[in-house]
């Protein structure tokens, strides 16, 4: 809980420092005065966020033997950075395509398409198609990016196959979630319709918990999809 506390507190102190980058040492003109940076938001965007991840880097790096201490495991420094920087980079996934996709329409010379990206209505249909598609298809890149595969089979994960099909369930597959050598106790669910929808489950979760207990944490992420929480996200996202 302690070490927990300390992450999440420096954490917010790398947003702190960061938004002092931003709106105190006006982090965009800089990054602007380079060739090229000010017709692309790619490329600033992209030099922003990998400052903001350095700083990141710099609490896991000396959280390192702590962690050791109290979760054990044979993990080197390396790895356990690199192990965050792939549990926390996917959330940028649906910023990294959009950007990259509108700078490359700002670039073409038809001017229809200009006119329509320099619209509100224009700019928010865009917006709204991408992500909607991104929404679709990104659980394919995200497990990948983690890392997952199939479980070996076993009574545990066969029990809960069945007690999905049981709840009238569809999704694609039930995923071994192995980041942070599968030490980290959670669960999750990604894809708003059923052919690209994984359920991603990490070792510790199958090996300490029993059948029953396993069946109200899949119960908790088919509550996800049946709420339309993922549809809320979608939403939040085009707030933006």
């Amino acid at each position: 809980r302690v070490y927990h506390k300390y992450i999440f507190h420096t954490s917010l102190g790398a947003i702190l420092i960061f938004a002092m980058d931003v709106y105190l040492f006006h982090l965009k003109f800089w990054l602007n005065l380079i060739p090229g940076f000010g017709s692309a938001s790619f490329m600033s965007g992209s030099v922003a966020i990998s400052i903001f991840l350095f700083y990141l880097c710099t609490i896991w790096y000396f959280s390192y033997p702590v962690y050791r201490v109290i979760f054990g495991g044979a993990v080197s420094r390396s790895s356990f950075i690199i192990g965050n920087i792939r549990f926390n980079v996917p959330i940028l996934f649906p910023w990294i395509l959009l950007s990259l996709l509108y700078d490359l329409l700002s670039m073409t010379d038809y001017p229809e398409i200009h006119k329509i990206l320099s619209s509100i209505w224009g700019q928010s249909i865009f917006f709204g198609i991408f992500l909607l598609l991104l929404m679709i298809f990104m659980p394919v890149l995200i497990q990948s990016w983690w890392g997952c595969s199939r479980f070996r089979e076993s009574l545990k994960v066969r029990e809960l196959e069945s007690f999905l099909k049981r709840q009238g369930f569809r999704y694609r597959a039930i995923l071994r979630w192995s980041l942070f050598e599968g030490r980290m106790m959670t669960a999750g669910v990604m894809g708003i319709i059923p052919r690209y929808r994984f359920i991603l489950i990490t070792d510790s979760i199958i090996n300490q918990l029993s059948v029953d207990e396993l069946k109200a944490v899949v119960a908790h992420e088919m509550g996800h999809i049946r709420y339309g929480h993922l549809i809320l996200y979608f939403l939040f996202f085009m707030g933006y």
